[in-house]
């Protein structure tokens, strides 16, 4: 079994997961966040339980905290130009 590597920053995993609880439909509400971490990444269980520790969210829990992040250079660069 290789090592869990991130690919992304905390932040973007917060706010990947975040958009979609928000989007998903309120049967699937009662879905725990590692679950949802393992249908949306494609994971085994223990990975998708690793993911949310390391975006700082509660593995268990069924809501994910608001993070905001801020444009990358590009995205400024597109909307100025």
């Amino acid at each position: 079994m290789s090592e869990w590597q991130p690919i992304l920053s905390p932040e973007r995993y917060r706010q990947i997961m975040n958009n979609v609880r928000r989007l998903m439909p309120r049967r699937l509400a009662k879905t725990p966040n590692w679950v949802l971490a393992m249908d949306l990444f494609g994971n085994g269980s223990s990975y998708s339980m690793q993911t949310c520790r390391y975006a700082e969210i509660d593995p268990h829990g069924f809501s994910i905290p608001f993070v905001w992040v801020p444009p990358t250079p590009s995205q400024t660069e597109r909307e100025e130009g």
